[in-house]
């Protein structure tokens, strides 16, 4: 959505708020006026009811001379009798006397209403079966005859099984009501219960007998929508059910509800008029306000495709705009000065860097993340064959530097890295360093440094290959000595063996595992050393090496304690004679340096997946400033004691046989105290191999 879209929807939105209420308040009126008219139908209902109940309550005042009598009135005595009941009461058309099948026995009217009616059977005549269930009084058959509204009513005769059969002229109550008005076309009319509207007039509307029988059924007494043939009509009704009749109220629903529909049109028009209105003011308002925000926008996109030559327009119909135009100009100038002033100084900066970089005897380069040189020195681009251009090309050609990302896939592996000169020079070696920088873009830079150690490495190579050779060389003769000193030992008897000898044994025993180790040492950063891996059974392992030492640990008074947790089917891979090598080195410096008294502990517990092998004694323990450098070569712990000085890299290859096992070992101390050395392995089920 564009910015003027956006504010035009926000302005006039603002100007829809207060128009929302008063929208809501025109629904609740609307309804609250439909229901107060209801309300009114049902008012004027329920007072035309009461009426009829009373003009009916009349009628039975009248009719208990007849229906209190306790005896069977006779046909002599009951002519006599309806005669004057028609007499006495003129509303009455026809008198009769009905049997307990609902059959006349005895008839009194006019000669004209007895032709019309004939002979009275009202065995089943809806009306007499209600008087008859009821036991009271029923009215019904609402009819017109000769223009005049008729209706029969049935009331038992005391406790006889006769009835009084009236016809019964409604003319008088009937235009009392329809007297009364409800506006220009609501009237009130009687029904019965099955729907049917009962007027003497033919005026009533036409309306399908089973629409109001709905509404009598509904448990409602109004509704505002009934329908008919023509118009669609609201009512109310009220019941007297005393006589099986309802008092109905109907009136036209378009002349009903005429005013509240007109005001509420009234309303909506005025709501939309000031809607409309609203929204072309906002978007002449949107149309004066976006101009200098499309000024602005398109001065912002100038600046940022660093173009700061060309202003942007200062005339607005807003002085704050303008004031905004203004000082955007002016900072465009500024900017525009500062980036004239920087660029110079960048320039001399990227010189003087230039010049750093050529006097540095190491390889700089500066990569982005998919190997491409961004930045590259002199002794760079000559190690990795980079074209004087390179740098400009950005990656554009198929350069030799894309090496760069096979030397980070060698870094990956060792720091230090080997790459054929192309001379006769062979191989050069290189120590990298490899620094990502973190970026606010996708791409971060790759910055790395590499430091020409091919001499320090052919030294280093002198210097083991001297070792070796030495070691090598030493090594036969003392097996000779070796020899002659077992030969000079079992020669003498056992009174006559000297501490001289026993003195040449031990040195001689120094000397050749001090040969040993170095010879250990030397192959295993050559990489000749490989692991011999096979499965070994934890227990058996570590029982052989703990019952060799404990004879040590007994001649010397040292309490020695082993414990193995269950280790029956714990086995391991690896190199047996090496791992070995490593456990009896531990156990044999925690014999060296414990004193007598003292106490070594060697444990073996199963920790989840890995096997956690430790060496604890109370010896003279490790100083904190060596604690760091214990694993490292011709470290010595104590090097003013000849008893215990020894070659310094006993450790370090113990070290390197378990990173060869993919363990670890590490070493905890106090002075005085004592050490912890613990070894982590993982441990196999047996046959996992």
């Amino acid at each position: 959505m564009s910015l003027f879209n956006r504010l035009l929807t926000i302005v006039f939105g603002i100007g829809l708020i207060p128009i929302i209420p008063t929208a809501i308040f025109l629904f609740y009126y609307q309804s609250v006026a439909k229901n107060n008219i209801l309300k009114l139908h049902e008012n004027i209902s329920s007072m035309a009811s009461a009426m009829v109940k009373r003009d009916f309550k009349d009628i039975d005042k009248k009719l208990s001379d007849i229906t209190s009598l306790k005896k069977k009135i006779r046909p002599e005595s009951g002519k006599r009798k309806l005669d004057e009941f028609l007499k006495d009461n003129p509303q009455f058309l026809l008198a009769g006397i009905l049997d307990a099948k609902g059959r006349e026995t005895i008839k009194s009217s006019s000669a004209e209403m007895k032709r019309r009616f004939g002979f009275l059977d009202f065995s089943e005549n809806s009306v007499f079966l209600n008087a008859k269930k009821l036991k009271k009084n029923a009215i019904g058959n609402f009819e017109i005859i000769y223009d005049l509204p008729i209706c029969a009513i049935v009331a038992p005769i005391g406790e006889t099984e006769q009835y009084f059969i009236g016809v019964l002229n409604l003319k008088d109550m009937l235009l009392n009501l329809s007297s009364q008005r409800i506006g220009d076309s609501g009237r009130i009319y009687m029904s019965d219960f099955e729907g049917n509207l009962f007027n003497f007039n033919k005026k009533i509307p036409v309306i399908g007998a089973n629409e109001l029988k709905k509404l009598f059924e509904s448990g409602k007494k109004s509704s505002d929508y009934i329908p008919s043939n023509k118009f669609a009509y609201i009512g109310s009704f009220s019941e007297i059910p005393e006589f099986n009749t309802a008092i109905i109220t109907l009136g036209k629903k378009g002349e009903a509800f005429y005013g509240i529909n007109l005001i509420t049109s009234l309303i909506l028009f005025f709501l939309l008029a000031i809607a409309t209105v609203f929204y072309f003011s906002a978007l002449f308002f949107s149309r004066k306000l976006i101009n200098p925000v499309k000024e602005l926008m398109m001065g912002a996109k100038r600046v940022s495709a660093k173009n700061f030559r060309i202003p942007v327009k200062e005339e607005s119909d807003f002085t704050e705009f303008s004031s905004l135009m203004k000082s955007f100009n002016a900072m465009m100038e500024d900017v525009n000065k500062y980036q004239n002033m920087q660029v110079e100084k960048i320039i001399e900066e990227k010189r003087k860097v230039d010049l750093l970089m050529g006097l540095m005897r190491d390889a700089v380069v500066l990569a982005d993340s998919n190997g491409i040189p961004l930045y590259a020195n002199k002794i760079a681009k000559n190690i990795l064959n980079i074209e004087d251009d390179a740098e400009d090309n950005q990656g554009k050609t198929d350069f030799k530097s894309l090496k760069i990302s096979d030397i980070i896939e060698m870094k990956k592996k060792s720091d230090i890295i080997a790459i054929d000169s192309g001379s006769k020079a062979g191989k050069k070696y290189y120590r990298v360093n490899i620094e990502r920088l973190k970026s606010k873009t996708e791409n971060p830079g790759i910055f790395m440094i590499m430091t020409d150690i091919t001499l320090e490495q052919e030294i280093g190579k002198i210097k083991e290959d001297f070792f070796h050779s030495v070691a090598h060389d030493i090594r036969v003769p003392l097996l000779t000595m070796q020899g002659y000193i077992k030969l000079l030992e079992n020669s003498c008897e056992p009174e006559k063996k000297s501490e001289y000898i026993e003195n040449i044994k031990s040195s001689s025993n120094h000397l050749f595992e001090l040969l040993r180790n170095i010879l250990d040492i030397s192959r295993i950063e050559a990489g000749n050393l490989k692991p011999d891996f096979e499965e070994i059974k934890l227990e058996d392992f570590l029982t052989d090496i703990t019952e060799k030492f404990k004879i040590l640990y007994d001649e010397k008074k040292i309490a020695f304690k082993s414990v193995f947790e269950d280790m029956g089917e714990i086995f391991i891979k690896g190199d047996e004679n090496l791992l070995r090598r490593v456990v009896e080195n531990l156990l044999s410096n925690a014999l060296k340096f414990t004193p007598a008294g003292g106490k070594v502990e060697f444990l073996c517990l199963k920790n989840k997946s890995v096997l956690e092998i430790s060496v604890a004694d109370t010896g003279r323990g490790i100083p904190g400033d060596k604690l760091d450098l214990i694993f490292e070569k011709y470290v010595q712990v104590f090097e003013n004691d000849d008893r215990r000085a020894g070659s310094g890299l006993g450790l370090a290859i113990a070290k390197k046989i378990i990173e060869m096992h993919g363990g670890d070992i590490h070493v905890k101390s106090e002075p005085g105290k004592g050490s912890v050395f613990k070894i982590t392995l993982q441990k196999r089920p047996k046959n996992s191999f």
